[in-house]
């Protein structure tokens, strides 16, 4: 048993209980969060910090099934589809939060530590543009990320459960009278990769910002990632550092085009062709990105490159080749599709398919 089931469950009871809490009857239409009164904040407050309340005390009975993975595995696994639930509620916890200070010349704002996502690669970005600030927990260390300044602070949790009020003010942070000790910013090949995994993608463009050097000498292993799994904003802050698109992404001179299309990842796909003038056509390893993607099954990345695509003809491997392929996963990973549906669309659109068998 995994904690996906359970977390999905609880992301559509906050929507379906936040939904009844800014429903107007009288005007007959759902109130926007921003034009909600104190009492409708409150009860959203409530809402969604109940609902957390009860998932976390959920987790703690789940129990791994397999007899091969280990318990700090299975606890990590659960922790990071966690954290994405967190990284999504956080800033409205915060905003709603009762007890929020008034704004002031300084940035503050209180948060209750256990609501904040674990490991700085799932942090939350508070406030807006060069006022924001990343806001992660380490098990019992709140931290803190000054973005316009890449300073970081962390203090002491003695309570995860009580709230925490933080004051950041020329490039200083203060949290609940709390000693805050400043420490460095490590940024690494492994931490963007998780960030880009986790499709942090403001967070990558900070520390982007923060560390062009560390972005430069890693470029062609981050694109590659950015093709698997990233988003658009991860790619576009990787081109602005690096000012340019590479040419290839592994030893097996894959243009990224074709490793986002091999892999399903459409919207970085779009970026690359419309933005970035990717060659749809160029083909890696006998097959182009329209010829990947229909292997993989990936029907919506399909789409978009047979309205670019300027073939009569396209190679494609058989079902089974491709599935043994993606067992060396930066190369393709196979998709939900079905093939029948996504040989009819190409063929409708005038093009010839050619099954290869490897």
């Amino acid at each position: 048993t995994t904690a996906t089931p359970m977390i999905a469950i609880t992301r559509l009871m906050i929507i379906a209980e936040v939904a009844i809490e800014t429903y107007d009857k009288e005007k007959n239409e759902f109130v926007r969060l921003e034009n909600t009164n104190e009492i409708q904040r409150g009860q959203i407050y409530a809402v969604i910090s109940s609902n957390i309340d009860k998932l976390m005390e959920g987790l703690k009975t789940l129990k791994k099934k397999s007899l091969f993975s280990r318990k700090k595995t299975f606890e990590a696994k659960n922790q990071d589809v966690l954290d994405v639930l967190l990284g999504q509620m956080l800033p409205i916890l915060i905003q709603f939060q009762p007890n929020q200070p008034k704004p002031t010349r300084a940035h503050q704002f209180v948060v209750i530590p256990k609501y904040v996502p674990l490991g700085l690669e799932d942090a939350v970005l508070i406030g807006k543009d060069d006022s924001a600030v990343a806001v992660w927990r380490e098990k019992y260390e709140l931290n803190i990320l000054i973005s316009m300044t890449g300073h970081c602070y962390r203090s002491p949790i003695k309570d995860i459960d009580s709230e925490t009020a933080i004051i950041v003010m020329n490039s200083k942070v203060q949290m609940s009278q709390e000693t805050s000790s400043e420490f460095p910013l490590d940024v690494t090949l492994d931490l963007l990769v998780n960030i880009i995994s986790k499709q942090n993608g403001k967070l990558f463009t900070i520390l982007a910002t923060l560390e062009p050097a560390v972005i430069k000498n890693h470029e062609l292993s981050l694109m590659k990632t950015i093709c698997q799994k990233g988003n658009v904003d991860c790619l576009t802050s990787l081109v602005q550092i690096t000012k340019r698109v590479p040419d290839k992404v592994n030893s097996y001179d894959w243009p990224p085009l074709v490793c986002a299309a091999g892999n399903g990842n459409t919207a970085v796909a779009r970026q690359l062709v419309e933005t970035h003038g990717a060659d749809v056509d160029r083909e890696a390893g006998d097959y182009s990105a329209l010829g990947w993607a229909m292997g993989a099954k990936h029907l919506d990345t399909v789409k978009l490159l047979v309205q670019h695509s300027q073939c009569k003809v396209v190679s494609v491997e058989s079902v089974a080749s491709v599935k043994m392929l993606s067992g060396f996963g930066d190369i393709v990973n196979m998709g939900e599709g079905e093939r029948e549906e996504i040989d009819k669309y190409v063929t409708s659109h005038g093009i010839e398919i050619k099954i290869q068998i490897l």
